[in-house]
This record gives C-alpha cells, structure tokens and sequence, in this order.
C-alpha cells in the first residue's frame, strides 16, 4: 500500500479517536491490536488488513462514505496530480475547473479523508493563482496542526506554497529558509524548477541579484529540459528584473524587449504585458518619457499585470507638462485600484497635489508613504530613491529644511 493511502487513513482513525476521547491503548484493547501496531497504523506506517479496517470503522462507528473514499482513492490522486500538472503548465483553465471539482467533492461527503490534501492544493491555489492572503494564512495554521501527516511531496509543497506567503508579508530570510528546506528534501525535478525559480525572485528583492541569476538559470536548464516553454519565458522575464534591481537597466531592456518578440510569437500576451510594464518603468526611472509613454500602453492592450503602470505614465506625462493626458492615467489608475494597493493610491494623491501645486502637501504624502512601515514590502530600493529624489526636489524647491534633515542620510546615500 501507497504512502498515501496509508497517511490519509492513519491520520483519519487518529482524528476520530481523538474527538470521541478515546485513548489509544484502550482503543487498541477494543480493537485487539498491540499499542505499537495501533501507533504505525495511525501515523501511516502500516496499513491495516481488510478485517482490522472493518473492526476499527465498527468501533468508531465510521460512516460508510469513508468506504466509498477509498475507493475513490486511485481517481483522488489523479486529479490531484492533474491539478500540479496545470498548476506546471500555467494552465489556469484548468486549474480552476479542478479547484471547483474538488470543492464540490468535498461538500458532497461528511467525513473527508483527504481533507489535508485538499487544504495543500488549495493553497497552491490560494498562493500561487488566484492569490487569497487571508485564506492562505488560515490554510497554512490548519495544515501545520497535522503537517506529520502529510506525505512527502505534499511537505515540499507546503514548504514552496508558505515561502510564497512569507515573501508577501516581506519576511524574506524566512521564505528563502523554508524555499532551501524544501530543496534538501526533494529529487524531483519539476518540484526544484518551482523552487529555484522562486529562490531567485527572493533573492533579488534581497538584493542578492549574482545568486538570485544562478537560481534562476537552475530553473530555466530544468523547464528547457520539460519543454515547459511558457515557465521558461516566466524566468527569462525574473532575469531582466533582476537587472532592474541591480540597476543594469540596459541589459534589462535588451532581456524585456528579447521577451516580448518571444512572448509575440507564442502568443502569450501576459508575457507581453509584464515586459511592457517593467521597460515602462525602467524608461521612467532613465527619465525617457516617451518610451514610457509607448510601453504603458503596450502593456495596457495586452492585459495590465500591475496597475504601477498607469502611475508610471501619469508620472511620464507630468514630466511632459502634459496636464491632460497625466490626468487621464490617473483617472484610469484609481479606476482599476485594488483594495490592497494603499500605496500605489498615495501615490495617486501626490500626483494629483503636483497637478495642483500644492507642494506641501506633495511633500507631507511621500513622507507618509516611506514612514509607513505597512508599505515596506512593496518597495524596492528604487522605488524608495524615486520618492527620495523627489522629496530632494521638492525640499529644495520650498527650502524645507525639516524634511531635508530628516532624511539627510539616505539622501546624501543619493
């Protein structure tokens, strides 16, 4: 019998003892088994015989529902390996057809065998697709009161899935511990390709970009070797922005304009969009407003993949002294505004206080916007020198002393 049947049904027979308050020696006396057979079977190192089953589910007076689960295992399992293999893909047709097939399984039966594996998948689901911070958080503290009972390749899994979710919340150190945890207990190599390929986005918001670039072309040798084009594209597109971390914006450009004729050619117009994004802010940062203006609205027509994009060419246009059409991409912008994206709605305002020329105020919302410690895990050191470029401007503009002073340190860095 497969660890996995083992596992679920284990950990099954423990959680019902455990809720009617049995005690495992006195259920193993009831079931007349041995106190250490009754420990293997529960944590999944044995599987019971035909007889045993039938002596432990009388017992606990289990439902016959359990009987049709175990039948079902073998299509359990399929679909599960069919959700990773989508999930390997990029296929996100598919990957919510088999999420809407496993939620309603599980609303069909009383008692769930698999409801561990689900909660896994579903966290792939809720980390890594349609991303879901609070229903991650609540996976993540359900999963890890029975992580003993996941299998191996579900640990490496849970492992990949919570460093995504530590990355969001800016603990970085964390997510790249559990990312190298994960590494050390798993030959597989489509599970190494995920991990590499998220080691490298880590390592480059640490400021690591030499390792993050080695993670990365880790990554890319396995996806080539999967044929997994589209992935390999993905990584190709983590490369050019690690570049832009590292301050290397030509390399950056060549690698995103390299990615978008590829991307053109398989017709992945989210790769498009991404690229265009990312050269309208490295064109920005270079204060080359019309390239800016170009690739916003490239990225626009293919799918918006951050809506840092409107701001980047609001920002272009205002350079431009182009009132209007700043006020346009502004409208846009807010229009689009997810709840999530506080900051990114500041720096709405600060655009809309410079189109009133209202400096004061300009300068007391970029000062909001760096001392807000909610905002630091979605800053990079160049957003951050962008708004200390400003306030530089700015402060000196209106011979603001207090705010040049208080953030003297950083600014003299620049």
């Amino acid at each position: 019998m497969d660890e996995f049947l083992s596992k679920r049904l284990g950990c099954f027979i423990k959680k019902e003892r455990e809720r009617q308050r049995i005690s495992i020696r006195a259920f193993a006396k009831d079931i007349l088994v041995s106190h250490t057979q009754l420990v293997n079977i529960e944590s999944g190192k044995v599987y019971p015989s035909e007889q045993l089953l039938l002596s432990i589910m009388d017992e606990l007076c289990i439902k016959e529902d359990i009987r049709r689960q175990l039948a079902d295992t073998e299509q359990i399992k399929e679909k599960l390996s069919l959700f990773f293999d989508s999930f390997y893909a990029q296929d996100h047709e598919k990957i919510n057809s088999i999420i809407q097939e496993i939620i309603e399984y599980e609303e069909s039966i009383t008692n769930n065998l698999y409801a561990i594996d689900f909660q896994v998948y579903k966290l792939i689901y809720y980390t890594c697709c349609n991303i879901d911070t609070n229903l991650a958080e609540k996976l993540i503290k359900s999963i890890e009161q029975e992580i003993n009972s996941l299998t191996s390749d579900e640990l490496v899994l849970f492992y990949f899935c919570k460093s995504q979710f530590l990355m969001d919340k800016n603990e970085l150190d964390a997510a790249e511990m559990l990312l190298k945890k994960a590494e050390n207990l798993t030959k597989n190599e489509k599970f190494l390709s995920l991990i590499y390929n998220f080691l490298g986005i880590v390592n480059t918001i640490q400021d690591k970009t030499a390792i993050a670039v080695i993670n990365y072309l880790k990554a890319k040798k396995i996806f080539d070797l999967k044929l997994n084009y589209v992935r390999s594209l993905y990584v190709n597109t983590n490369i050019a922005v690690a570049y832009i971390y590292s301050n290397a914006y030509n390399d950056a450009i060549q690698a995103c304009k390299e990615n978008i004729i590829v991307a053109k050619q398989l017709n992945l117009y989210g790769v498009i969009s991404i690229n265009a994004h990312n050269l309208s802010y490295v064109y920005m940062m270079m204060k080359d407003y019309e390239q800016v203006n170009e690739y916003a609205e490239l990225s626009v027509k293919y799918g918006v993949p951050d809506n840092g994009v409107y701001w980047n060419n609001a920002y272009s246009f205002l350079k431009m002294n182009n009132f209007s059409s700043c006020k346009n991409w502004i409208k846009e912008g807010r229009s689009m505004l997810k709840d999530n994206e506080i900051k990114l709605g500041y720096m709405f305002d600060y655009l809309e206080c410079r189109l009133e020329n209202n400096l004061q105020e300009c300068l007391k919302i970029l000062d909001k916007i760096l001392q807000k410690e909610d905002f630091n895990s979605s800053f990079n050191n160049q957003d951050r020198n962008m708004i200390l470029k400003e306030i530089l401007e700015l402060g000196t503009l209106m011979e603001d002393t207090e705010i040049l002073l208080k953030y003297k340190s950083e600014l003299l860095e620049l």
